[in-house]
């Protein structure tokens, strides 16, 4: 991560997919953050897309 603060999402493109036994299909998406490391599984080709996110910033909509 580019800041200490910032977290990742992650989408699941294709197929299904663990993320720390968190099981998602295709088109779910997860948070991830506050970890050293995750565990992901796969049984098929699968595409994830990590967009790195500030979890700690928002924006205020009025």
């Amino acid at each position: 991560m580019n800041l200490k603060d910032n977290g990742a999402y992650a989408h699941c493109a294709t197929v299904s997919i663990e993320i720390d036994d968190k099981k998602l299909g295709s088109g779910d998406a997860i948070r991830v953050y506050a970890t050293q490391s995750i565990s992901i599984r796969y049984h098929e080709d699968a595409e994830l897309i990590f967009v790195e996110e500030p979890m700690k910033r928002g924006i205020s909509l009025k």
